[in-house]
């Protein structure tokens, strides 16, 4: 992280930047969002996309992240070398999204922990 906060001042950007280390809040932070980005190189399936779905944010990935990481129908991939102005026109489709609950959606994907309990808990022996 240290290496991100010294970038940021070269950059002269620092104050645009929070850098807020590791959280127990993820859920409440995103809800303070209007769009999950993540433009990145090397991802598989990103837990974090996961749990921006949950919060039924808009996704704008790289089309470097895993399909199979769209679980709401809210995902939007675009080449990590696309023209800023395809990104630009994909954050302006997001701004007229709408929220609604997900939990089913988060559900049927199989992501719930207590669906999840069920399963694993018999495997190790517990009784639940």
């Amino acid at each position: 992280m240290q290496n991100m906060i010294e970038l940021a001042g070269e950059l002269n950007i620092s104050d645009k930047i929070l850098f807020l280390g590791s959280r127990s809040d993820v859920n409440e932070l995103l809800q303070a969002l209007d769009l999950f980005f993540m433009p990145s190189l090397y991802e598989g399936l990103p837990v974090s996309v996961v749990e921006a779905q949950a919060a039924d944010l808009p996704c704008l990935l790289a089309d470097t992240i895993d399909k199979q990481t769209d679980i709401s129908g809210n995902c939007s991939f675009l080449p990590i070398k696309a023209p800023a102005e395809a990104w630009f026109q994909k954050f302006e489709t997001a701004r007229l999204h709408k929220r609604r609950d997900r939990r089913q959606t988060i559900i049927e994907a199989g992501y719930d922990v207590a669906n999840n309990l069920k399963v694993l808990l018999p495997l190790y022996g517990i009784n639940a």
